[in-house]
């Protein structure tokens, strides 16, 4: 059996490491496991220099598994290190979070939404996350727990993130595979992102889209979205050598 690829994993806006639970046995059967913390960080370049940092620890060019603003952050280290990423799988990912509609991308949210959340932060950080949380899932699927940061500051600074990155001008340049996983009833990250990443990405690319499901198909459609993982970057086989 050959050694170990790393895989590095990026949560979420407000959410942390807990939330690979239900994968992370499975997944580390094929790989040596880091989860990205963003509980401590202080501006919103801290969030993608945290992978970069893990990214430099690893020993040979390594995976990256991210969701949400884990994906933005995913391709924002690709773009940094193209050379240690052997590929990437983007969750319910997005190479803007932030509608540009006098530019014709519509495939995110108004700026004054993300705005208005991160200003309601300060008072009513509770609401702020009930409300977001109204719209992870589909009317179809049953809520699943959802393990988190809840400090107002950080999570300021993780919109502020989302807010101030667009990295759309740049997709061309990336040349590693690329799995996207998306839910097809995905009210945060539509599905249209992924289909632009896709579109103008210049390497291998492949969408799996999960009928039903919402921005958290890893939550509720676990051994689908594992199977489809596994089939696609072929680790059954790889790892069985």
């Amino acid at each position: 059996m050959k050694e170990k690829t790393e895989l590095i994993l990026i949560p979420g806006w407000s959410m942390d490491q807990r939330i690979w639970e239900n994968m992370s046995e499975k997944l580390g059967a094929f790989f040596d496991l880091t989860f990205i913390q963003c509980e401590k960080v202080q501006k919103a370049s801290d969030i993608p220099e945290l992978v970069s940092e893990a990214v430099g620890k690893t020993k040979g060019p390594c995976c990256i598994l991210g969701h949400s603003m884990g994906a933005l952050a995913a391709l924002e280290t690709a773009l940094a290190f193209p050379d240690k990423i052997q590929n990437l799988t983007l969750v319910s990912g997005t190479s803007c979070f932030i509608q540009k509609k006098a530019e014709g991308y519509i495939s995110g949210w108004p700026s004054r939404i993300s705005e208005r959340m991160k200003s309601n932060l300060i008072t009513q950080p509770e609401k702020v996350l009930s409300e977001f949380d109204s719209l992870l899932f589909s009317s179809e699927e049953k809520p699943s727990p959802i393990h988190r940061t809840v400090d107002p500051k950080v999570l300021a600074i993780g919109l502020d993130y989302l807010i101030q990155t667009d990295l759309r001008s740049r997709i061309g340049e990336l040349e590693m595979p690329v799995l996207l996983m998306h839910g097809e009833e995905d009210k945060i990250c539509s599905i249209g992102a992924a289909d632009w990443i896709r579109k103008h990405w210049r390497g291998h690319s492949h969408i799996i889209k999960f009928n039903g499901a919402g921005h958290m198909p890893f939550l509720t459609q676990v051994e689908p979205f594992l199977a489809s993982f596994k089939q696609f970057w072929n680790l059954e086989k790889s790892y069985d050598q």
